[in-house]
């Protein structure tokens, strides 16, 4: 199993091209400078959102290895979700983007998400830089504003005269040298076609672990996608009735974490245990969910139906804090009133 010290992880159910893929994957991720802290394991037999929990210098960062992916799938959807909430970027390596080959050398990026192909990261992980991302369709490239000032002032160019010659308001320029926008590629290339070998320097690398346009939301909007939903599973109920009480709460199909809780600087990750999980899946589940709570600051709660079995309690009590759950409301109340004290 890849574990913090990077031993072999077991891969079951796979065909021999899919576990040399996925090894070579984890190769290259090792060897990008990744550490792996926990290879996530729940769900067991469903697609999850996040494959790996690890690091990158000082960073946490989710991982996720797919085939294809689409921007619109649940579990790409999700792990978008899960970043922004936990503020932690995520990593997607595939093959396949939103029903087209994913273009090598080439970032993509969707909000706290990253896609790059197998061959990039294989790239990266021998010292090859980076240089263009993808967002909203079009691709960029980021610059050291500085190094751009630099060049047009030793080549002879005033900042009109400059703007004029690549085709761009004298606005955009001064952004350019400012370093509050980056330069679409198209432009870049007019600049290497003026300047030549000269602008290589003024370009600077991608980090394909960090670098991410995260957008604002509304706090609000969590509170309105569990209104939006019309369930009678419980998780969705208790996610309501906390949003209710001013905390925010969202709900999470595709990781052993089923609601986070967030209110001022507390966290909570509960897990949801109800008669479909057996007793083996019941300790899987409760043991990631507890990992998840532990590596991001959090609490770790299991909530088991009343009705479930005495056993099945007794195995989510040895792994960590477990509330038996019999009225939503009661519940809800005790749990905030608990974390107030």
């Amino acid at each position: 199993m890849y574990c913090v010290d990077g031993g072999r992880e077991d891969i079951e159910g796979l065909g021999e091209d899919n576990i040399n893929e996925k090894e070579s994957t984890l190769h290259s991720l090792l060897s990008s400078g990744i550490k792996i802290l926990y290879k996530v394991s729940f769900p067991i037999k469903e697609k999850r959102s996040v494959d790996y929990i690890a690091m990158h210098q000082h960073d946490k960062i989710f991982l996720k290895i797919e085939k294809r992916i689409s921007s619109k799938d649940r579990i790409f959807q999700e792990l978008k979700r899960l970043s922004k909430a936990l503020n932690v970027n995520a990593l997607f390596i595939a093959d396949r983007f939103n029903n087209e080959e994913i273009l090598d050398d080439v970032l993509y990026i969707r909000d706290r998400v990253g896609v790059v192909s197998r061959d990039t990261l294989d790239r990266v992980s021998r010292g090859k830089n980076v240089y263009i991302y993808e967002y909203g369709g079009m691709y960029y490239v980021k610059i050291n504003g500085k190094k751009l000032q630099r060049l047009r002032v030793k080549m002879g160019y005033s900042l009109h005269e400059l703007a004029n010659t690549i085709g761009v308001s004298s606005k955009a320029l001064q952004k350019y040298e400012e370093g509050e926008m980056d330069m679409s590629a198209e432009k870049a290339y007019r600049f290497i076609e003026l300047f030549g070998e000269m602008f290589e320097d003024v370009v600077r690398g991608i980090d394909i672990f960090r670098d991410r346009i995260v957008r604002s939301e509304r706090r609000a909007m969590a509170l309105e996608r569990v209104r939006d939903v019309e369930s009678d599973d419980k998780r969705y109920k208790l996610a309501l009735k906390f949003s209710d009480f001013g905390i925010n709460a969202e709900v999470f199909n595709a990781i052993p974490t089923d609601i986070l809780l967030q209110s001022e600087d507390t966290k909570i990750f509960i897990t949801y245990i109800n008669s479909k999980y057996n007793e083996a899946s019941i300790e899987l589940k409760c043991r990631d969910n507890q990992f998840f709570a532990r590596t991001f600051n959090g609490i770790a709660i299991s909530v088991i139906d009343s009705n479930h079995r005495r056993k099945g309690i007794s195995i989510a009590e040895d792994v960590g804090e477990v509330k038996v759950l019999s009225n939503i409301e009661d519940f809800v109340k005790e749990l905030i009133k608990s974390l107030r004290r």
